[in-house]
């Protein structure tokens, strides 16, 4: 998945869960963990 990004500085957090992207409290996040993992969440800026 981080070819996509290829020649693109990713911003914070990076290449990570939907879930794991910036989350902001209560309920953002599953208690399973394989949960949070997919689909995939990502934002790069062409420096």
């Amino acid at each position: 998945m981080l070819r996509f990004f290829e020649g693109f500085d990713l911003v914070e957090p990076g290449l990570v869960g939907c879930a794991m992207w910036r989350p902001e409290g209560v309920g953002d996040m599953a208690d399973d963990p394989s949960i949070n993992s997919l689909p995939y969440a990502g934002l790069g800026r062409k420096p």
